[in-house]
Parts: C-alpha cells; sequence; structure tokens
C-alpha cells in the first residue's frame, strides 16, 4: 500500500503533536499590593525612621521588594488606585476625581 505524501506528511506532523509532552506552565510569582492612603514612607521604620512602630510592614519590606522612588498617577486615591490596576492614566481611565 501506498501512502500518498499530500496525507502522509500532515499525519506524521500530528503523530508528532500528540507525542509531545506537556510541559509545566511557568511558576506564577506571589504579589501583594498593599495601599495605604496617606501614609509617608518616611515615617515607616523599613524607610529609615527609627522611631516608626510598624513590624508587620518592615517585615514584609524586608522579605519582598520594597520601591525606593514611586510616583502616583494623581493626588486623589480612586483615580491612583485605577490607574495602578489598568496601567492607564487618567485621561485614558477616565476615573478622574
Amino acid at each position: 500500500m501506498t501512502v500518498r505524501p499530500a496525507v502522509a506528511l500532515p499525519l506524521a506532523a500530528l503523530l508528532l503533536i500528540c507525542a509531545c509532552k506537556k510541559s509545566a506552565p511557568p511558576a506564577q510569582p506571589n504579589v501583594v499590593v498593599i495601599t495605604v492612603d496617606t501614609l509617608r514612607a518616611d515615617h515607616l521604620g523599613c524607610y529609615g525612621f527609627e522611631q516608626a512602630r510598624t513590624p508587620n510592614i518592615d517585615a514584609l519590606a524586608a522579605q519582598g521588594v520594597r520601591v525606593d522612588r514611586a510616583m502616583a498617577a494623581a493626588p486623589i486615591t480612586l483615580p491612583s488606585h485605577t490607574t495602578l490596576f489598568t496601567g492607564l492614566n487618567p485621561p485614558a481611565h477616565g476615573v478622574r476625581d
């Protein structure tokens, strides 16, 4: 029996695809976003304020990623949070106040 190349090639490709083992999905990072309205970084222990009583935030900062320089998209909480979670600036997402 002769197998035509027009049938054999797709069949061989299908067999190879089926034989391939699926790899595990890449590990996803654990992300915790903490936002606190009206809290200044220079009043936290993890940023060097010695009189601070912020042991939980200091521990999180020691074990995770602490940002030294950040800018808010707006001086108001709702548009800032909307920008943070969408990646869009206030004119694009429309949240102003």
